[in-house]
């Protein structure tokens, strides 16, 4: 049983080619092809729009599904569509046609995002199911499309800080990271979880990031707040060759940022591929408990920093009992929704309608400043609520959906089965 529609193993061989990247098309070479219609008429090539102004009306008759796509693309910067339709993107998306253009061909026809296949199609003359998107390469296609989607002024302010725009050209490295997020958005255990687009460190922890000397620019794989308001930062790892600077600048945030702030924990997440050789997680994290570091705080960095190995969290891509689970510097196995850290961790969170109607909230606040008006009880356009795109939870109605008639997922009934991260204690296990 799948533990939710649309579901597909990232690890599965036959995905990359053992490659890590696609055959992309990107958005603005779509956009200035010489002839799009001749093009677009060439075996393959029937789900590109040919012809812009019907790509622009095709836009402007769905505003809210564009600005949920491309707003979750932010997010998690490469995705599939089956892993948007499955919960990542918080609207209902219609299949990718091949055949036929629908929304995809539409904004890839405006420059807007770029869409990759497998690089098996063209060597072994094959369909793979999935198919991937990002945002495009052309920040000018992409601010296009906003008068077209009602001139949202959230939408402009997003594509004008440089973490939330670009493509990074490893798609498979952000395929398993949007698989790790789809598990927590259909965990009942989880508040919500966004992508790297999300995931800047200054994003998590501002003061953190600047007392600790961290990248601005820095980022983590996948954010997870749980529902004891634990913010699990995932960083999704291929192999350890270079990790070293990484986890530093890890531990230094972890030791500038107090539980009881951010409740930021960090779990680095060893991929199927680095099972061998140099890649040892252990010995990385044996020279990593030698830093001093490790003993600030209270719980210490030591307890809030970690590994996991994939396939303890995941059996061909569903998620297990383990889901979760971590063994920190010191070898002990911990969870990161054990209610223990709720004594750590901060005591109130902006809730999830907090964050969905930030702009409306902002409009109150500058009408009370300005005018002293109580607007309360106003109802104001939909178009200045301010959006909730590039974060999953399980109460998106996308979420629910893609849930039902799937039985109960296996991280469920992991729990049931008897999972005990739910121990009182802090380390009561030894790996």
């Amino acid at each position: 049983m799948s533990p939710w529609k649309y579901f597909f193993d990232p690890d599965d061989p036959m995905l990359f080619a053992k490659q890590s990247d696609l055959d992309w098309v990107s958005g603005d070479y779509v956009a200035n092809l010489p002839h799009p219609v001749a093009t677009a008429s060439e075996e393959g090539n029937g789900w590109i729009m040919p012809y812009r102004a019907v790509a622009e009306r095709m836009v402007r008759d769905d505003p809210e599904t564009v600005l949920a796509l491309v707003g979750a693309l932010f997010s998690w910067r490469t995705a599939t569509v089956d892993q948007l339709r499955a919960g990542l993107c918080n609207m209902p998306l219609p299949a990718f046609d091949r055949d036929q253009p629908n929304i995809y061909g539409a904004l890839a026809r405006l420059g807007v995002i770029n869409v990759g296949f497998s690089k098996r199609e063209r060597l072994e003359h094959i369909r793979v199911p999935q198919v991937w998107l990002a945002v495009g390469n052309d920040r000018d296609y992409v601010e296009n499309i906003i008068p077209l989607t009602g001139r949202r002024p959230w939408f402009r302010k997003g594509l004008a800080a440089g973490s939330l725009y670009g493509v990074r050209q490893h798609a498979r490295h952000n395929t398993f990271a949007s698989h790790v997020s789809l598990a927590a958005c259909h965990d009942p255990r989880v508040q919500l979880t966004g992508g790297d687009g999300w995931g800047g460190l200054r994003l998590l922890d501002a003061q953190a990031q600047a007392d600790s000397g961290a990248n601005i620019g820095a980022a983590t794989d996948v954010t997870i707040l749980t529902e004891g308001n634990v913010m699990a930062s995932i960083e999704i790892q291929f192999g350890t060759n270079r990790i070293k600077d990484k986890m530093e600048r890890w531990v230094r945030m972890l030791a500038y940022s107090p539980m009881p702030r951010r409740g930021l924990l960090c779990i680095w997440l060893s991929s199927p591929m680095t099972h061998s050789g140099s890649d040892n997680f252990p010995a990385a994290m044996t020279a990593m408990s030698q830093l001093p570091e490790m003993a600030a705080g209270v719980p210490p960095v030591a307890q809030r920093m970690g590994y996991a190995m994939w396939d303890e969290w995941f059996d061909h891509g569903r998620p297990t009992g383990r889901f979760g689970e971590y063994i920190d510097v010191f070898g002990t196995r911990r969870s990161i929704f054990d209610p223990a850290w709720r004594q750590y961790t901060p005591k109130h969170v902006t809730g999830i309608d907090g964050i969905r109607d930030w702009g409306w909230r902002q409009m109150r606040d500058e009408l009370l400043n300005a005018w002293g008006w109580d607007t309360g009880s106003w109802r104001f356009a939909d178009k200045w609520r301010g959006g909730f795109y590039g974060f999953a939870t399980p109460g998106d109605p996308t979420v629910l959906a893609s849930m039902r008639g799937n039985g109960k997922d296996d991280n469920q009934q992991g729990k049931e089965a008897g999972d005990d991260s739910g121990d009182d204690r802090l380390g009561t296990r030894q790996a």
